[in-house]
């Protein structure tokens, strides 16, 4: 099975159409808690409008935690510096069954 970075970087690719990967684009970085930040920027794909809920998940260790949710066009993801393959896999399900449902 492919890695969740790997079908990330799949996902990016299939969007790059010499004009959107200007202007939109995936960013991971750091933040002070410990921990990750992912920023994937939905104008130009079948996500931009649609519908996601947020979600949160933690427990009561503080390295197992991390929440993902959509604000404007963009997915944001955030989490203890272990979650951010968790946080990929979030989106990754996400985009899966969005693309589902368009093909019904």
């Amino acid at each position: 099975m492919k890695s969740a970075l790997k079908r990330l970087s799949e996902w990016y690719d299939a969007q790059c159409d010499d004009l959107w990967e200007h202007r939109w684009g995936i960013s991971i970085t750091t933040i002070d808690n410990p921990g990750f930040a992912l920023k994937i920027e939905l104008t130009g794909t079948q996500l931009e409008s649609a519908c996601f809920e947020r979600f949160e998940f933690e427990m009561n260790d503080s390295d197992r935690w991390y929440t993902c949710w959509k604000e404007d066009c963009d997915f944001h993801g955030a989490g203890a510096p272990l979650q951010i393959e968790a946080i990929i896999e979030q989106f990754l399900s996400w985009e899966a069954d969005v693309t589902s449902q368009d093909r019904l």
